[in-house]
């Protein structure tokens, strides 16, 4: 990933390659990143699950929330905690659409 701004921004890629319903996996510095396209936006957490390395990116989600593939753990995609028991939560990082470019700071809040 190039092009980080001194605020920890990066411009991504147009909206429309990435269509609502689906995910992607992206490098994001120090850690892989995915990025979720739900009814409410463009959403972005920690690309890998912590509990076994699963591919976030590849489970089920909806507008809140995503399913890791591997071992079923459930995630609150607004906030990064576990939403089915009590565990090691996600990183959560922002997004932002500006004139129809997925931007995201690479910078975990």
């Amino acid at each position: 990933m190039t092009g980080v701004d001194e605020r920890g921004w990066v411009r991504l890629a147009p909206l429309e390659e990435l269509p609502r319903g689906r995910a992607v996996l992206v490098e994001g510095g120090e850690r892989p990143i995915a990025l979720f396209h739900t009814a409410s936006g463009v959403r972005a957490v920690d690309g890998t699950c912590p509990h076994a390395g699963g591919e976030l990116s590849g489970g089920d989600f909806d507008d809140t929330s995503v399913t890791c593939p591997r071992h079923l753990w459930c995630y609150d995609l607004r906030t990064g905690k576990r939403r089915d028991r009590k565990g090691e939560p996600l990183h959560v990082y922002r997004t932002r659409i500006i004139d129809s470019w997925i931007w995201l700071r690479v910078v975990p809040d």
